[in-house]
């Protein structure tokens, strides 16, 4: 699927009205029968990215788009091909983080808290 978010100098209100934009995608979005995102999901899309900071956020956020399964997206890569891929759901989020210098790290099943999004944040200001 093709990156919604087009530009690298977008602002937080940008990322909400994606997340917003993806509930109102009409029942097979992808021509395979995909689900728009599911409300639930879009609410801890916006309520997890309204814990991450502008520069944790925006600084290398490089794609945001809907799963076709009710899910987000959002990916963060830097100038070295670096990248950690979010995944945001009704009850939990899950990762990966690659780096070129270790091996790639799976986080599965994470629940939506505040010291589970600090750890993510930690994550992402390593991008």
């Amino acid at each position: 699927m093709e990156s919604y978010i087009k530009e690298t100098n977008f602002k937080r209100d940008d990322v909400i009205k994606e997340i917003i934009s993806f509930v109102s995608l009409n029942h097979s979005w992808d021509g395979y029968e995909a689900v728009p995102l599911e409300v639930e999901s879009a609410a801890n899309a916006i309520m997890l990215t309204n814990q991450l900071s502008d520069n944790v956020l925006l600084d290398k956020l490089t794609n945001l788009y809907p799963n076709p399964h009710g899910t987000i997206s959002f990916e963060w890569e830097n100038e070295s091909n670096e990248i950690l891929s979010l995944e945001v759901g009704n009850t939990s989020f899950s990762y990966y983080v690659q780096f070129n210098s270790a091996e790639t790290q799976q986080f599965d099943n994470i629940s939506i808290m505040p010291t589970e999004i600090s750890k993510l944040a930690s994550s992402i200001s390593l991008i």
